[in-house]
C-alpha cells in the first residue's frame, strides 16, 4: 500500500551484509539491479559456448574473468530493451555462488534442486529471503527513494535499464517523495 512503512536503505544494506548463501545473492541482485521476481527464473550455465540464444534467463560464472553474468531475455519489456546483460564482480557474491555447487541446467532458486520454479513460487521464496521480508516491489521503492534522495541520477538510469522500465514510468508509478 502507499503508506507502508519501509525500512531505510542503510538498514537493508546492513541486513544484507550479515546474510549468507542464497539470501545474500537475492538481496544483492535486488539492491543493485532491481530485478523483478520473474527475472530470477535463472538457469545455471557452466560453459560459455553453451549459452543458448533463446528467450530465457541464464546465470553464468566465468572462471577466467572471475565474474558472473546474468543474461535476461524473458521479461515483458524485452521488445524495448532487448537482452539485459548484468555483470557481477562482487567477491562475496561470487564466492557464495561457487560454494552452492550448481550444475548445468539447475535453477538459481528452485523448489527441489535443479527444478524450474513457477513465477508465483519465485515471488514467495524471494520475499522469504529479503531483508525485512520485503516484496520485490517494496524493495525497489527502498532503493529508488535512496537514489533520489542522494541525487544518484546515473545509478537511477542504470537501474531503470536493468529493471527494464523507463525512468518516466518509474518516477510516476513509484512516486515516493510525495508519500
Amino acid at each position: 500500500s502507499c503508506n507502508e512503512t519501509l525500512p531505510s536503505y542503510d538498514d537493508v544494506i546492513e541486513k544484507m551484509d550479515e546474510m549468507r548463501e542464497l539470501n545474500y545473492l537475492v538481496n544483492y541482485i535486488l539492491i543493485n539491479y532491481a530485478l523483478r521476481n520473474s527475472d530470477f527464473m535463472l538457469e545455471v550455465i557452466t560453459i560459455k559456448s553453451q549459452i543458448p540464444t533463446d528467450k530465457q534467463n541464464y546465470i553464468y560464472y566465468n572462471r577466467k574473468e572471475k565474474n558472473i553474468t546474468l543474461l535476461i531475455s524473458s521479461y515483458k519489456t524485452f521488445k524495448n530493451y532487448g537482452q539485459k546483460t548484468i555483470t557481477i564482480t562482487d567477491e562475496k557474491f561470487i564466492h557464495i555462488f561457487k560454494q552452492l555447487n550448481y550444475k548445468d541446467g539447475d535453477y538459481l532458486l528452485s523448489l527441489k534442486k535443479g527444478e524450474r520454479p513457477s513465477v508465483s513460487y519465485l515471488g514467495d521464496i524471494i520475499k522469504s529471503m529479503t531483508a525485512f521480508g520485503l516484496r520485490e516491489g517494496s524493495f525497489f521503492k527502498v532503493v529508488l527513494k535512496h537514489l533520489l534522495e542522494e541525487h544518484k541520477y546515473q545509478e537511477l538510469e542504470a537501474i531503470s535499464l536493468t529493471r527494464g522500465t523507463s525512468l518516466a514510468v518509474i518516477l510516476t508509478s513509484y512516486n515516493l517523495l510525495n508519500n
